[in-house]
């Protein structure tokens, strides 16, 4: 399995992906119909929300990741949709 990881140049550009392959057991609790064949970390940048998250991999060809669906995944990390911090790493299942 591969997992991908996107990038961000210091700027906020969207750079070349990073991948790892993962073990069977690297991923746990998939849930939400995305998709349990892969999972990756994104890293919020300054200007972020879950929306424009989610819009730049449907933009890559993932139509079921949704703001919604982000939050659900992360709500160990986000308490509240509308705010999320700079830094925070969220679980993207594609």
């Amino acid at each position: 399995m591969t997992m991908i990881i996107p990038g961000r140049s210091a700027a906020g550009k969207i750079k070349e992906d990073t991948k790892m392959t993962l073990g069977d057991n690297d991923l746990n609790n998939v849930s939400g119909g995305a998709g349990a064949n892969s999972m990756v970390y994104y890293t919020v940048v300054k200007g972020d929300n879950l929306h424009t998250i989610a819009k730049h991999y449907q933009h890559q060809g993932h139509p079921g990741v949704t703001w919604e669906r982000i939050y659900d995944w992360n709500r160990d990390i986000v308490k509240n949709p509308d705010h999320i911090d700079v830094g925070w790493r969220l679980r993207i299942y594609l």
